[in-house]
C-alpha cells in the first residue's frame, strides 16, 4: 500500500483489495476509501497516528479494525514509513496484514485465561470458605474441636511464647432447656452463651465449642493462672444471668475447670484432659463454679473412672444384688414390710455399699438399670417367700428420677408378677414434685393404677411442699435418719418429728422412721404415734436367705430376745 499525501491518493495491490473486500480492477483509491472502512471505534486513533506520522516523520505502526462492504469485521496490522520523492513530495509506503484469526485467537486465549483465573479465584474462595467452615461451628460461629486440635498440634511443633491455660466450660442445665422448650430454644441458648463468652476475651484468646454445650476457652500470658482464674470467674458470672428465649427466662448456669501449663512446652492435650478433670470436680461440688486442676483431683478422677468401668462390668456380670432390711410395726414389732437395697458383690472387695457406687451410676446414666435389677430380684424373692408360706406385707424398692422418666417403665411393669397393694416405690423427696412438668405426676398416677404404692423417702431434707405432697397422695412418708438421730437429746427435734407424724396422720399417710438405732428411739417414736420403724436397732440389711431365716425366727416368737439384743447390734 502506498499513499501520496499531496493528493490523498492510495495505491493498493491485489492483496490489499482482497483484505478490504473491494474490487481489484483498479489500484488507485481515494483516502476516503480507507477512512470509511475503519471501524468507528478505531477511526480516531488510526487517523491521528497517520497525521502524526506525516508531521513527525515517524513509523506508522498500529493495529485497527475495518468493516468490509459485506459487514465483516477484520483486524488489520499496519506498518508504514514516510519518504520523499526526488522532487520533494512526501509519501508513505507500507503494508497491511489481515491478523483477524490471530487476534481472535489471542482474544479467546485471554478470555480463557481470564475465565480460568476467575474460576481459580472462586476455587480459592470456596476452599477458604470450606476451610473456615471445617474449623468453625456452624451454629455459634466459634472455632470448633478441629480448630482446637490444630492449635494443639501447632503448639506441639512451635510452643507459644507464654504458657497456655485451658478453661473447659459446660452449661449446667442445658438439657432441661432442650427437654422442656425444644431444640430451637437450646440453639438460641448456645448462641447467646457463645456471644457472652466472646465478649470476655482479650486479643490472642479464643473460645471454641467442642460439642453439645461444652466450650473451651484458651488464653496465654506470662501469668496464665491469674488470667485464667479471673476469666473463669467472669464466665461463670456471665452465664449465671438468665438467657431470654421466646419471652421466657432460662437459667442455665455454667461450671468450669481450669488447667494451666507450668512450662511453655507442657503437652496441651494432657492440659485439656486436666481441665476436664477440674470441670468434673466443679460439677460434683454443686455446679455454677470454677475449679482448678490438681494432681489430687486427677488421682480421684482416675479412681472414679476405674470404679465406673468396674461398675459397668458388674451390671453385665450380675454382681448387683438385693439386700433386704425389715420394717416393723411400731406397736407390735411384727414385720410390716421390707426395703430392697442395692449392693455390689465385688469380686475382690467383697460387698460394696450403695454410697460408693450409686452416685457413679447416676453419672453413667445407669441408675434406672440398677433400679430395674433390684426390682426384678425383689419380686423374685417375694414370690419365693409367698411360696414357702412367709408372709411379707410389703416390699419397698427405691426408684430414681432416671427410672421414672424411662418411657418403657409402665409397659415393663405390666409384664411383671406382683400382688397389687404389696409393692411400694420409694421416691426421694429431692426429685421434686413441684413445677410445671407434669410428666412425673402422670407416671405416679399410672403406678398407683397398677397397684403400686408411693413412698416419699428422706422426708424433711428435700424441698417438697406440703401442698405438693398432698396432691401427690403418697401412702407413706419416711422420716430421714438425720431427724431421728438426735431424738433422745433434743426436745425441739422431738417436736419436729411429732409434727411430721401429725401431718401424716391428718392426711391418712403412714409414717416410717429410718435410722432407728436405740431402744429409746423405739419408745419415743412409738409414743409419738409413728407407725413403722426401720433401723439397726431392730435389724440390719441382709441377704435374701439370711432375711428368710430372720423372718422365721422373728415370727416364731423371738421378738423379746431380739429386743433385748438391740443395744448389742450397733
Amino acid at each position: 500500500m502506498g499513499i501520496r499525501a499531496s493528493t490523498n491518493t492510495l495505491y493498493w495491490d491485489a492483496r490489499m483489495c482482497e483484505i478490504y473486500g473491494v474490487a481489484n480492477d483498479r489500484s488507485d483509491f481515494h483516502y476516503a476509501a480507507w477512512r470509511d472502512a475503519l471501524h468507528p471505534d478505531d477511526l480516531e486513533n488510526a487517523q491521528a497516528l497517520l497525521v502524526r506520522t506525516l508531521e513527525e516523520d515517524i513509523p506508522y505502526l498500529t493495529q485497527f479494525r475495518i468493516v468490509t462492504p459485506t459487514g465483516e469485521t477484520r483486524h488489520i496490522r499496519a506498518h508504514g514509513v514516510t519518504y520523499k520523492t526526488a522532487i520533494g513530495r512526501q509519501r508513505i509506503v507500507g503494508a497491511n496484514w489481515d491478523v483477524t484469526h490471530d487476534t481472535l485467537l489471542q482474544t479467546e486465549l485471554r478470555d480463557a485465561r481470564a475465565r480460568t483465573e476467575e474460576q481459580n479465584e472462586q476455587l480459592r474462595a470456596t476452599r477458604h470458605t470450606l476451610e473456615h467452615q471445617s474449623l468453625h461451628d456452624a451454629l455459634t460461629g466459634l472455632p470448633n474441636r478441629r480448630f482446637l486440635d490444630r492449635f494443639m498440634e501447632e503448639a506441639g511443633r512451635a510452643p507459644p511464647e507464654h504458657p497456655v491455660a485451658f478453661i473447659h466450660c459446660d452449661l449446667d442445665r442445658f438439657k432441661e432447656v432442650n427437654d422442656t422448650l425444644g431444640h430451637a430454644a437450646g440453639d438460641a441458648v448456645l448462641k447467646e452463651a457463645a456471644l457472652r463468652l466472646s465478649a470476655l476475651l482479650d486479643i490472642g484468646e479464643f473460645a471454641s465449642r467442642i460439642g453439645g454445650d461444652e466450650f473451651v476457652v484458651v488464653t496465654a500470658s506470662p501469668m496464665p493462672l491469674v488470667r485464667a482464674r479471673h476469666l473463669a470467674a467472669a464466665i461463670v458470672q456471665a452465664l449465671a444471668r438468665p438467657i431470654e428465649v421466646e419471652g421466657r427466662q432460662c437459667n442455665v448456669g455454667c461450671s468450669a475447670g481450669i488447667a494451666c501449663q507450668t512450662a511453655a512446652g507442657d503437652d496441651l492435650r494432657q492440659l485439656l484432659v486436666n481441665a476436664d478433670v477440674a470441670l468434673y470436680e466443679a460439677k460434683k461440688r454443686g455446679r455454677n463454679r470454677a475449679e482448678l486442676f490438681s494432681e489430687e483431683l486427677l488421682t480421684a478422677t482416675i479412681q472414679t473412672r476405674r470404679i465406673s468401668d468396674e461398675l459397668l462390668a458388674a451390671i453385665r456380670n450380675d454382681e448387683i444384688v438385693a439386700y433386704f432390711q425389715p420394717q416393723f410395726c411400731a406397736q407390735t414389732l411384727d414385720i410390716a414390710g421390707v426395703e430392697a437395697l442395692a449392693r455390689w458383690r465385688h469380686p475382690t472387695r467383697g460387698m460394696v455399699p450403695p454410697s460408693e457406687f450409686l452416685g457413679i451410676a447416676e453419672e453413667l446414666h445407669r441408675s434406672a438399670e440398677i433400679d430395674a435389677i433390684i426390682l426384678d430380684k425383689a419380686l423374685t424373692e417375694a414370690s419365693r417367700w409367698r411360696a414357702i408360706g412367709l408372709d411379707i406385707p410389703n416390699v419397698s424398692v427405691n426408684i430414681s428420677a432416671q427410672r421414672l422418666k424411662d418411657e418403657t417403665l409402665i409397659d415393663s411393669l405390666k409384664t411383671m408378677s406382683f400382688m397389687p397393694g404389696r409393692l411400694s416405690f420409694e421416691l426421694l423427696e429431692s426429685i421434686s414434685f413441684d413445677g410445671e412438668d407434669t410428666g412425673i405426676r402422670d407416671i405416679i398416677e399410672q403406678l398407683k393404677t397398677l397397684g403400686i404404692a408411693i413412698e416419699v423417702d428422706d422426708f424433711g431434707t428435700g424441698h417438697a411442699s406440703i401442698v405438693s405432697l398432698i396432691e401427690l397422695g403418697p401412702k407413706r412418708l419416711k422420716i430421714d435418719r438425720r431427724l431421728i438421730a438426735p431424738l433422745e437429746a433434743s426436745g425441739s427435734q422431738r417436736r419436729l418429728v411429732a409434727s411430721i407424724i401429725d401431718i401424716g396422720r391428718s392426711q391418712g399417710i403412714e409414717i416410717v422412721a429410718e435410722g432407728v438405732e436405740t431402744p429409746a428411739h423405739v419408745e419415743i417414736l412409738r409414743s409419738l404415734g409413728c407407725q413403722i420403724l426401720q433401723g439397726y436397732a431392730l435389724a440390719r440389711p441382709m441377704a435374701a436367705d439370711e432375711f428368710e431365716n430372720f423372718a422365721r425366727t422373728w415370727r416364731e416368737g423371738h421378738r423379746t430376745v431380739e429386743m433385748a439384743a438391740i443395744g448389742r447390734r450397733r
